[in-house]
């Protein structure tokens, strides 16, 4: 017999979500996973192959509906023989195929996902990465075409400041005389 801290140790999930497991899958428990106020919890191999069952598909996103037909149908994917401390002390050969091909598939698949992921990601640093050369280069656009204003209107005054200067160190015409200028 197992206690709800071993199970949910083996499981790696909390002891909330195996009490809680207790209860919704209870027609596929035995007696003393579910029993009177006031008696402790106890599990048998055999529940403890139901919620390691449980614990794979939930661990794949399946919903209860999905959990409780596979169960229905008499699926099972722990070992035969679950340890003294379930799971903390199993060697290598001591997993069902069943298990270890669950485990396998959710591996596969969270791989797939984490790879998914990655790609993204990249895809999104390269978006990132194109947006901010082509903020650079507007920046670097509207500072040369501000320099560009600024160092044509610098000529255009220098143009009139020489002008000016021509026309005050020119010698003044007949009329300026005739005026007195």
């Amino acid at each position: 017999m197992y206690t709800v801290r071993q199970v949910a140790r083996a499981l790696t999930r909390s002891d909330g979500a195996i009490r809680q497991w207790g209860k919704e899958f209870a027609d596929y428990l035995s007696s003393n996973a579910n029993p009177q106020k006031g008696q402790a919890r106890e599990y048998t191999p055999d529940d403890y192959k139901v919620l390691a069952t449980i614990s794979v598909l939930s661990g794949q996103g399946e919903s209860y509906e999905k959990i409780h037909e596979a169960l229905e149908r008499g699926t099972r994917l722990a070992p035969v023989d679950a340890p003294h401390e379930p799971l903390e002390t199993a060697e290598k050969g001591d997993i069902s195929p069943d298990v270890a091909q669950a485990f396998t598939t959710a591996l596969t698949a969270y791989e797939t996902r984490i790879g998914q992921l990655e790609n993204r990601l990249e895809a999104e640093r390269e978006k990132y990465q194109q947006l901010e050369n082509e903020l650079r280069e507007r920046h670097a656009q509207e500072l040369g075409s501000e320099r560009a204003a600024r160092l044509s209107a610098e000529i255009e005054r220098a143009k009139l400041e020489g002008r000016l200067e021509e026309l005050l160190a020119r010698p003044p015409s007949w009329w300026q005389r005739l005026l007195g200028g």
